[in-house]
């Protein structure tokens, strides 16, 4: 017991050092269900994918709460990659697992002074420290209830697009799905004025036992957020190349997997010629529009 114990110590100082943060305990979770119309020549092409916001004391987590995988993919095909965007090893061998460009991947820790931005390329994980976003909100006297918790209406102009967004005070804790923050209670609901962008929480789990909050991380590179967005855009172009670049000469690729809009885990040369297609698309409608 004695051991175990140490090991349990040994592991939490591992993780506290890996994140340079304190580990806190998770005071509840918010799944949201995210829509994005990346195409606005068509609003057909747009996807669906929840989220999970931890929140703790101090900080808010928000990641990608389940890859979307549909039954196209076979017994085998399931074998090569799971559900996670990680990598895998077969008898010493990586795969890579790539997802469609459209998706939003991105991890954010959200702190009242500070904003952590993880986002892995291929085997690598990146890190990306700004300010937390200073956003000018405007309180409306509107309210409507969601999830049994009576929320207000706010507005904002924020990354490129007019916001209205629902928040509560009933849960007093200036954080939201993705980098919404800076009002005095929960964001729950998130859409731009086009309807382009949506965000709308489907469940709130107050957690009953101690649940800590541990970043989705292993080693990540420290970037300026425009050296990161420059890599990540050449990463888009030619992912293959790239994520090969990032082994050891002597490896080479197992298998290699893409995950498309529907959720399916293509394999082989029908991964990599849609890897090539989608390199080349070109999204007319990003999440965030850069100045």
């Amino acid at each position: 017991m004695a051991f175990r114990y140490l090991i349990l110590l040994f592991a939490f100082f591992l993780i506290e050092k890996t994140y340079s943060q304190k580990i806190q305990k998770c005071l509840f979770e918010v799944i949201y269900n995210h829509r994005h119309v990346y195409d606005t020549s068509n609003e057909i092409k747009s996807y669906n994918r929840d989220y999970l916001l931890q929140v703790g004391p101090e900080y808010s987590y928000f990641l990608p709460f389940k890859k979307i995988f549909s039954d196209k993919a076979n017994a085998t095909q399931k074998n090569l990659a799971n559900d996670d965007t990680k990598i895998i090893t077969v008898v010493g061998q990586p795969s890579l697992i790539f997802e469609n460009k459209v998706f939003l991947k991105e991890q954010v820790l959200l702190f009242s002074d500070k904003m952590i931005s993880y986002e892995r390329l291929g085997f690598q994980d990146y890190l990306v420290q700004t300010e937390t976003p200073k956003i000018s909100w405007t309180i409306m006297n509107e309210s409507k209830n969601i999830l049994d918790f009576n929320c207000q209406r706010a507005e904002c102009k924020f990354g490129g697009r007019e916001y209205v967004v629902w928040f509560t005070n009933e849960l007093p804790i200036s954080s939201g799905p993705w980098k919404f923050c800076g009002l005095p209670g929960l964001i729950l609901e998130v859409s731009d004025k086009n309807g382009h962008i949506t965000f709308k929480a489907t469940e709130i789990k107050k957690q009953s036992f101690d649940k800590y909050i541990v970043v989705d991380t292993y080693k990540p590179v420290t970037l300026l957020e425009k050296n990161f967005r420059e890599l990540k855009s050449k990463f888009e172009r030619d992912p293959i190349n790239i994520s090969q670049s990032q082994l050891s000469s002597k490896t080479n690729l197992y298998s290699i997997v893409f995950i498309d809009l529907n959720g399916a885990k293509l394999v082989g040369k029908e991964a990599v010629e849609n890897i090539k297609v989608n390199s080349k698309y070109v999204i007319n409608n990003p999440i965030m529009r850069l100045k």
